[in-house]
């Protein structure tokens, strides 16, 4: 929104459209269907902005990065939200009211003049500090869209800890005998079968819906944890390095991949270090007693399951998209140092 907000300082439009590079309108009457909502006296108060749906071509059979399944996101989620102060802005397609992105409710515009063109060109300097003061994140105090990313926390917890205390014979949950047991698979299973018939009511396949739930945990581990990094370093004073993901295989070699259901990890990233830790640390598990470590050992089979793709990547793949040698020996320099480091802890 901070970008939304700066854009807004740069012309006094009544609505700003948000539309990525790379999507095109399938409707040519788009902006007439919106502006019959903002031009409802009746209902254009609390309208804050309109979101068309986005849909995607050309993906393979698999969705293997699940990129094109929105339609349980615009068919379940909006109607679910309606009354939570509206549904989720998702990304590109949609056409802001500008007063909406300054307050929650909208504030109503006084009078007509505000969207009058100025007469001559805004000064560099007012522009800076317009923009400065739009970017600034007390425009989103008390919303709870500020720490969306926080999820990654628990994740990466579940993926580490639970498996560092299965090697050393240390175990963390109920046993298969005790009744809470029970609690700890209910709230995983039906977690999973609710999100699985949510999927699959939308029109989803089986494969695409794994496809999605593993991509979840990846985000997780990868971009999410970063943005909070990055926004934990930056709310301390420090500033957090960046880089950029620029891909080293050849389009049509990529194309073919991605046809053929093959994740592309060709960039030397930090990103794929934590998927490649992670993926280590849960395959150099010891089984342990059945009835003290089976929450361990099924958590640890299902992120091994999960990750095969990262193995694959990492020691047998020969094609353009195999992980970087640099990322699979630092991914086994890290997984070593967290077993050290949990060795010292329980010895």
């Amino acid at each position: 929104m901070q970008k939304l907000r700066v854009s807004e300082t740069m012309t006094n439009a009544p609505l700003i459209l948000t539309l990525d590079c790379d999507m095109f309108s399938n409707d040519p009457n788009a902006p007439q269907r919106a502006l019959c909502y903002f031009l409802d006296k009746d209902f254009s108060p609390n309208l804050s902005f309109i979101q068309f749906p986005q849909i995607f071509t050309g993906l393979n059979k698999n969705d293997i990065y699940s990129s094109g399944e929105f339609r349980r996101v615009f068919i379940l989620g909006e109607q679910g939200l309606d009354g939570l102060q509206g549904p989720n802005y998702v990304g590109t397609g949609c056409f802001f009211s500008c007063r909406s992105l300054y307050s929650s409710p909208p504030v109503a515009m006084p009078s007509s003049d505000e969207f009058k063109v100025q007469s001559c060109l805004l000064s560099s300097k007012l522009v800076l500090l317009k923009a400065h003061e739009a970017a600034c994140s007390e425009y989103e105090h008390g919303r709870k869209e500020c720490v969306w990313a926080c999820w990654c926390i628990p994740l990466n917890i579940y993926g580490l800890f639970p498996q560092l205390d299965l090697f050393y014979g240390k175990s963390l949950f109920p046993n298969a005998s005790d009744p809470w047991f029970f609690l700890y698979a209910y709230i995983l299973l039906s977690t999973y079968v609710l999100d699985f018939i949510e999927f699959m009511e939308v029109g989803g396949l089986i494969q695409r819906w794994w496809s999605e739930q593993r991509m979840w945990l990846i985000n997780a581990i990868s971009s999410s944890t970063f943005e909070t990094l990055d926004f934990i370093l930056s709310q301390i004073g420090c500033s957090a390095p960046g880089f950029n993901l620029t891909s080293k295989v050849k389009k049509e070699e990529k194309i073919k991949l991605y046809e053929n259901g093959k994740f592309v990890f060709s960039i030397a990233s930090p990103f794929f270090v934590s998927m490649g830790t992670i993926a280590i640390v849960n395959a150099l598990i010891r089984v342990g007693g059945l009835d003290e470590m089976l929450i361990q050992l099924l958590l640890s089979g299902f992120i091994v399951t999960n990750s095969w793709p990262i193995y694959e990547a990492m020691f047998t793949r020969k094609d353009g998209g195999k992980m970087p040698e640099s990322v699979t020996k630092a991914s086994i320099l890290l997984s070593i140092i967290l077993f050290c480091l949990a060795n010292f802890y329980f010895t």
